[in-house]
């Protein structure tokens, strides 16, 4: 009977949550370590079967402290991304984007959408290490680690840890042996727009009952979101052979084609890709071409005219 109901509660746990430690067996350390990192999916939106896996690490929501009184009791030490922080999460996705094996045709090239990042940094200052649960229809990922922020790697650890589930995923099947959700919102083709959040949290509870003096949370969002149940992330083939009109390539990524409006005048020739006039051999500059060598601004030679006033003759 106490067999029974310990079963019924295990299958319960693993509707709401689904905890991985994203750590190689080579480096993982005593409970203490500043170095332990943690990261979580959610079970209910995708690969169901990871939960299946022979090492799976299911938790129940704590019930000794609710998420709102979790955050009560933290305070933010650090909170928001910086230029730097932007640039390595969107570089970092790219490069992962661009790795994938077997390799993509219809991948396409993130970008940062300032809109989700708002969402994402929102549920960060919160110090709740759980998703989201008004976050609209965005994906997400989230990832924690001791310690304070760094931004020389907090952005770029947070995505190869999601990435490094890659190992747990076999393409040919769609299948996980453990966890591999956030690799596979990592790398879903159609999620082109990236916003994240960061936070340091004094202190950081986690969903296991762990607390950490200081922890600094990172929420990822996607727009649209991926994970959907039965669906693959990409479709595979020769890089962008799939990328469909309104794209170019961009390294394997399929980039959306500029839909720049710039005219050039005076003979410059226009960039579509980078939207910029290339006024060489014109004998003019300026951003659209524009002004002439001698300084003088118009497309038509400059001209003295001289009007007969009573007061005499001005010359403009």
């Amino acid at each position: 009977m106490e067999d029974s109901k310990r079963c019924k509660m295990q299958r319960l746990a693993a509707v709401f949550f689904l905890v991985s430690v994203a750590q190689s067996r080579s480096e993982i350390q005593p409970s203490n370590d500043d170095t332990k990192l943690l990261h979580l999916q959610e079970a209910g939106r995708m690969f169901r079967r990871s939960a299946l896996g022979p090492d799976p690490r299911l938790f129940a929501p704590d019930q000794k402290m609710q998420p709102k009184d979790r955050a009560k009791r933290a305070t933010v030490t650090h909170t928001g991304t910086s230029q730097t922080d932007i640039n390595q999460f969107v570089d970092t996705h790219n490069a992962k984007r661009r790795a994938v094996s077997p390799v993509a045709s219809n991948m396409k090239l993130m970008s940062w959408d300032a809109s989700a990042a708002a969402v994402a940094q929102a549920h960060a200052d919160k110090c709740v290490f759980s998703h989201n649960s008004d976050r609209g229809n965005l994906g997400e990922n989230i990832y924690a680690a001791s310690g304070t922020y760094d931004s020389a790697s907090t952005a770029v650890n947070a995505v190869t840890n999601w990435y490094n589930e890659v190992s747990d995923y076999t393409y040919a099947d769609n299948s996980c042996s453990k966890v591999c959700g956030h690799y596979t919102q990592v790398v879903w083709a159609t999620s082109s727009g990236l916003g994240c959040g960061i936070a340091t949290c004094q202190p950081l509870d986690l969903d296991d009952g762990t607390t950490w003096p200081t922890g600094t949370i990172v929420v990822c969002n996607y727009s649209p979101p991926g994970n959907y149940r039965g669906q693959k992330p990409y479709l595979t083939g020769t890089a962008c052979a799939d990328c469909g009109s309104g794209f170019q390539c961009d390294n394997g990524l399929c980039k959306e084609t500029s839909t720049c409006t710039l005219q050039c005048l005076n003979g410059g020739t226009l960039n579509q890709a980078a939207c910029t006039c290339d006024c060489t051999g014109t004998g003019y500059t300026g951003n659209t071409c524009q002004t002439d060598d001698s300084g003088v601004s118009g497309t038509v030679p400059s001209l003295i005219v001289i009007f007969v006033t009573s007061l005499g003759a001005c010359i403009i």
